[in-house]
């Protein structure tokens, strides 16, 4: 019985040490990133912006995490012709519009487009001038 005391208690101070050790906080961490996963959509996902989704007048994409990948590439096809604006963000909350890269894209002539820049930002979100259905994808790679 006192075997079975003593490892009752090993396990017990294990725990508490592990608790206390600043390893806990290593999951607590994971826990955010798997959250920020699901809030966010990932690059490497075909259609991670738009996947067949009318736009809205005005209206803004998935946000798109890129992991500070610098090298991004949109590729989008639109039901209609409408003027893509691409947005840019550090922290995916608070974006703002980068400049020159808007793009128009004519139903008559075509009705896909193809963005692609270097940058350092975070996250990226599209944005569509008039209400259209549309497929987007936001890659990245290093």
């Amino acid at each position: 019985m006192l075997k079975y005391k003593s490892m009752i208690i090993n396990i017990f101070l294990f725990c508490l040490i592990f608790l206390f050790s600043g390893c806990a906080n290593t999951n607590i961490a994971v826990m955010d990133e798997e959250i920020n996963i699901i809030n966010n959509q990932q690059v490497g996902y075909i259609n991670n912006a738009w996947n067949n989704e009318a736009t809205g007048i005005d209206g803004l994409s998935n946000i798109v995490n890129t992991k500070n990948l610098p090298h991004i590439s949109i590729t989008v096809q639109t039901s209609a012709s409408t003027e893509l604006e691409v947005y840019v963000s550090q922290d995916c909350e608070h974006f703002t519009l980068c400049e020159g890269l808007s793009e128009k894209i004519n139903a008559a002539t075509s009705n896909s487009a193809h963005i692609y820049f270097t940058a350092a930002e975070k996250c990226y979100q599209l944005k569509s001038s008039n209400n259209v259905t549309a497929n987007a994808t936001i890659s990245a790679k290093p």
